[in-house]
């Protein structure tokens, strides 16, 4: 049996001391044992005294159980006593710990020291102490950042992430183009926008795991953000644009300066799973409507003409109906098998996650092939790309045509109130991007990451802004932190700790660097010179990856998994937090809650109003923390809306995708 510490307790029989005394101070040590703090502590301990902090501490953590007094009637309530009281205690350690970690960042900021760190939210009541904070805490390890990264793990991270950022960039640029701003913008200026960004934030900012890009949030408001303009004057929608990105960069500064990251621990589960259902519906329901355009609207012929022959100048014939729906759902499946091929029990580890992470790419690459043996037979649309290096518009449009570089100043004289106006969906578009960025920065943040360098909160909301002044000048889609992207970036840079003991679990941390976010951003805008393969590519096959990301976000939702409850037999349901704390009733009025929720966004979204879409996101704030504790107890809230992993599951698994319950 394998073994690191043995305990060896002596002493005598007598009177008062049996030898099932010395049993139970065996069964007692051995508990000790099973205490991780505890356990590492045994590692660095010199003397007595360094074990007794940790054992009091697990002294203060531990619930008495009652001996005696246990049956059927009373083991629930009994179980829930127990819970609430663990609870308690959890609240009360953290409430503790989070007192000693502001009075040690106050003790350090007047003693000048660089390397107590304390809460990175944390006010400390003066204005750019959280930016100068994260910077001392970030900057001095740059080297580090470069050097850390020299070893054959980072070089197959920056191939990989490559592709996971690229395939996200084509279909959002063709998706923006298309569907929202009326090819003011397109694949071209997602990408430059997307990698001049990118490597900008991966060489300054406090988290280079982030990957930030545009995202399908972020997509929507271009559309609303165009709708406005459009209704008022077309000719000055890149101008009016410009001033957004001016206002938000703004914004972003003044809350990195003021020190309101704060806020973000109201934005709970409750509120990210809302907004990742509601992106879901919308790329589900995006697909489907372009197919139906496809197979119903655009084709030519009607049935009594299917078998005519055709004339020589027609292209859209009734085949392609046909094809784009079997390349839409030719590359969902190819897609989505790979990404459950990944948890399957055949070939190696390292097998199913290589294909479960390419598994986009190749579907691309599949179906794209496929249309390419049936190209002349069959026409499908292809991505389109300008003949010279020029902005979509320009090749799209003669009507209208626009510059690299847009001049807030080009407003025509009197439109110059739109200048002005620019600030209201620059609120909006901030608290977007607030939103996304910062719960990513949060989940990376977790403790299985064991990140050390500091995730630089307030840094990252300044660099935010710089990137919105740069998308806003060269015309180019606004980016965030792009939650599945940067999950997936740092959970291929986690290194195992090789040096551990048989039978104990090994330690994990992630290599923090820069170097992988900056190189994929180069490569991403050095594929802009792949214009003629990626021409190749048909629309229909990117319908195919939007309806992917929408189906492939809801497996990490307990929102999707709690409206499946709805429709199961009671003595079905899972071994879960929410289900054993809460009455299934209440679980079922939380979803439905949630579900009414998704409806009003979704009105909100198809009205007039639908510029106005993040302001009624930041209005689930109130509902979450003023309406739902009406109904629920402290303990049901916990249950039904923590972002903690359930403690009774098996982690030595764990997918750390599966904490990315944001959308793509």
């Amino acid at each position: 049996m394998p073994m690191r510490f043995i305990f060896i307790l002596m002493g005598p029989v007598t009177r008062h001391m049996f030898i099932e005394d010395y049993r139970e101070i065996g069964r007692a040590m051995s508990t000790l044992m099973s205490y991780k703090d505890f356990r590492e502590a045994c590692y660095v301990a010199n003397e007595p005294k360094d074990l007794v902090a940790p054992m009091n501490a697990f002294l203060d953590g531990s619930v008495v159980v009652p001996a005696h007094g246990w049956n059927k009637g009373n083991v629930v309530q009994m179980l829930d006593d127990i819970r609430s009281k663990m609870i308690q205690v959890d609240k009360q350690r953290k409430r503790k710990r989070q007192r000693g970690d502001s009075r040690r960042d106050s003790k350090s900021l007047k003693k000048g020291d660089e390397d107590e760190e304390g809460d990175e939210l944390a006010r400390s009541g003066r204005c750019l102490d959280g930016i100068i904070r994260d910077m001392k805490r970030r900057y001095p390890l740059y080297l580090s950042d470069i050097t850390d990264a020299l070893n054959f793990q980072c070089f197959s991270v920056i191939i990989f992430i490559f592709f996971a950022v690229l395939t996200p960039s084509i279909t959002f640029g063709a998706d923006v183009e298309l569907e929202r701003v009326n090819s003011w913008m397109g694949v071209y200026e997602t990408i430059l926008g997307s990698a001049l960004t990118g490597a900008l934030f991966g060489l300054l900012s406090g988290q280079p795991l982030l990957i930030i890009g545009c995202t399908g949030p972020l997509a929507v408001f271009e559309g609303s953000l165009y709708d406005v303009a459009e209704s008022v004057s077309e000719k000055n929608y890149m101008a009016f644009r410009c001033w957004v990105g001016l206002w938000m960069a703004l914004i972003c500064v003044l809350t990195a300066v003021l020190q309101l990251s704060f806020v973000l621990k109201y934005f709970t589960r409750f509120a990210e799973e809302i907004f990742a259902m509601l992106v879901s519906l919308i790329f589900c329901v995006s697909v489907i409507n372009s197919l139906v355009q496809v197979c119903f609207f655009l084709s030519p012929f009607s049935y009594t003409d299917y078998c005519c022959e055709l004339p020589s100048s027609v292209r859209d014939t009734p085949n392609t109906a046909l094809l784009s729906l079997i390349l839409t759902c030719g590359c969902f499946i190819i897609a989505y098998f790979l990404k459950l091929f990944r948890s399957s029990p055949f070939f190696s580890p390292h097998v199913r996650k290589a294909l479960g992470d390419f598994g986009v790419p190749i579907a691309i690459l599949a179906m794209t092939s496929l249309d390419l043996m049936l190209k002349d037979k069959i026409y499908t649309k292809k991505l389109n790309f300008p003949e010279k290096f020029e902005p979509t518009k320009n090749a799209d449009s003669t009507e209208f045509s626009r510059d690299w570089l847009i001049s807030p100043f080009d407003l025509e004289q009197e439109y110059w109130w739109m200048a002005l106006a620019a600030c209201i969906p620059a609120i909006l578009c901030f608290f977007l991007i607030f939103i996304e960025i910062q719960i990513t920065a949060r989940i990376l943040d977790k403790k299985e990451h064991n990140l050390e360098k500091g995730t630089g909160y307030h840094l990252n909301m300044v660099m935010i802004g710089v990137t919105g002044v740069i998308c806003g000048v060269l015309g180019c889609p606004f980016v965030t932190g792009a939650t599945v992207r940067s999950v997936s970036h740092t959970s291929a840079l986690i290194v195992t700790d090789p040096h551990h003991a048989p039978g104990e679990k090994p330690k994990q941390k992630v290599i923090e660097q820069r170097v992988t976010a900056v190189m994929v951003n180069l490569l991403l805008g050095l594929s802009v010179l792949l214009k003629s393969v990626l021409s190749y590519v048909p629309y229909s096959v990117l319908y195919g990856v939007f309806f992917y990301m929408g189906i492939a976000c809801l497996g990490s939702l307990q929102f999707y998994d709690r409206i499946k409850l709805m429709f199961m037999a009671r003595n079905n349901y899972p071994s879960v937090a929410y289900v054993r704390d809460v009455s299934s009733f209440k679980t079922h009025v939380f979803t439905v809650i949630q579900i009414l929720v998704v409806a009003v966004l979704w009105a909100v979204k198809e009205s007039p109003l639908s510029i106005l879409f993040p302001f009624f996101l930041i209005l689930l704030v109130p509902v979450r923390f003023k309406l739902l504790p009406l109904l629920y107890t402290e303990v049901e809230l916990s249950a039904l809306d923590s972002e903690e992993v359930d403690v009774y599951a098996d982690h030595d698994d764990a997918d750390y995708n599966l904490t990315a319950h944001m959308p793509y």
